[in-house]
């Protein structure tokens, strides 16, 4: 009796956090990389020991992702991670949890500290997957959803990552763009899958591609097609379909000694503002001044403090000002891109003040090195662009990558059968 008590147990509590999922999904919360509300800040996630790295690991490689953020104020709150296993397209597929998750499917992140010494107290979480107590048992995609145990499943985070195996040896080259009118302005990425050791009975329906510039999810080339289909190899070289504006070398600041003037830093005001601000120099128009020949790391950041000895507890949150010199655009808007992990995603919206010349916008952010570009977007360019504001030039520096799923009917989801990458000079 003891034993089958403990099963119905074992079952209502899988059935509650089924029932806790589905609520999740029903309640249409985007498969994105979003954080909510203004008090969670610098969320990050790369492969352990890369702090540079993308969210992809391969599966049952024996490596593992880092997952950290911030929660702004002195006081601690509990939060756990809930995995989502989705497809290609980034809709939740219909698996169980625990046939795409061993061990437990959902985890209370145990690993935080407070801040240390800063003006802005905060506490930082830090949660490894896959880790001891939870594994993937399966390649995909998958959204990290970090949730407020006091609301149910209300997210205060979601992060996207990848899981891959590497079935078939796939080779990508980034280069110029074949297209003649593109040639100065725009990169391709054509990949070559040796599919010897697999066998694909349909590649045209069955397999799904996704390329990314910089892993930016949101200019992501989707619904790539095979050109050229052998016994042995499947070709992707499609014109104009894996092409992307190649834009210009990011933008840069850096905050890691709040008492130093950096290159791209007006001023710093700590002495007269409780909290400390940070004053860049204005940004100039670049579409049309030619290339802009900089080191940069594509648009990501990095949580650095030079005064300090742990840069996850020790850096200052501070707010940085962000100026464009300018004509108006009453038909546009420009916002700042890039991977900078402001608390307030909604601040990335500039607003243009007359009186200045200037497009500006204030971001609350951690001291670090970031880079970032600006975007407009206008009528003709709804999903934005970068001729004017950066200017698209061949020779930029880009890191390309590619997804290659597969839907396993046998299974029911995406498998993902190889990942590669490529850079666009290197």
């Amino acid at each position: 009796m003891k034993n089958a008590g403990l099963a119905v147990a074992a079952f209502l509590l899988c059935a509650a956090l089924s029932a806790q999922r589905q609520a999740f999904i029903e309640a249409g919360y985007p498969m994105e990389n979003k954080t909510y509300g203004e008090s969670i800040g610098t969320v990050n996630c790369f492969v352990s020991g890369a702090p540079m790295s993308d969210p992809a690991i391969q599966l049952n490689s024996g490596d593992w992702l880092e997952l950290h953020f911030d929660l702004l104020g002195p006081e601690y709150l509990d939060y756990t991670l809930v995995p989502f296993h989705c497809d290609a397209a980034w809709h939740p597929t219909d698996l169980e949890a625990n046939e795409y998750i061993q061990g437990f499917t959902e985890l209370n992140i145990t690993d935080f500290e407070d801040s240390f010494n800063t003006r802005v107290p905060y506490v930082h979480y830090t949660i490894n997957f896959p880790n001891d107590l939870m594994k993937p048992r399966i390649s995909g995609n998958y959204l990290l959803a970090v949730v407020h145990e006091g609301d149910g499943q209300q997210p205060v985070l979601t992060q996207r990552v990848v899981v891959y195996e590497q079935v078939c040896p796939l080779h990508v080259e980034a280069k110029l763009s074949s297209t003649v009118s593109n040639r100065y302005t725009h990169q391709e990425a054509d990949a070559r899958l040796n599919t010897r050791d697999f066998q694909l009975f349909n590649p045209s329906r069955d397999l799904h591609v996704t390329l990314m510039q910089n892993f930016d999810w949101q200019t992501a080339r989707t619904g790539l097609r095979p050109q050229f289909i052998k016994s042995d190899e499947i070709t992707f070289d499609l014109y104009e379909v894996n092409e992307f504006p190649a834009g210009n070398e990011w933008r840069w600041f850096e905050t890691r000694d709040l008492n130093y003037i950096s290159m791209h830093v007006d001023r710093i005001e700590q002495e007269l503002t409780p909290e400390i601000e940070v004053y860049l120099r204005p940004d100039q128009m670049q579409g049309s001044k030619g290339y802009l020949s900089e080191p940069d790391i594509n648009g990501r950041f990095l949580t650095k403090c030079r005064q300090g000895g742990d840069d996850r507890i020790e850096c200052e949150y501070h707010r940085v000002f962000f100026y464009l010199k300018s004509q108006e655009y009453p038909a546009a808007t420009l916002s700042i891109i890039g991977n900078l992990q402001s608390v307030n995603p909604a601040d990335h919206r500039m607003q243009y003040n007359r009186q200045t010349g200037c497009y500006e916008a204030t971001l609350y952010l951690k001291q670090g090195y970031y880079n970032y570009r600006y975007l407009l977007t206008d009528p003709f360019h709804r999903d934005g662009t970068l001729e004017y504001t950066e200017g698209n030039y061949s020779q930029t520096e880009n890191d390309y990558c590619m997804i290659m799923y597969h839907h396993d009917y046998a299974v029911g989801y995406d498998r993902i059968i190889a990942f590669e990458r490529d850079n666009s000079i290197r």
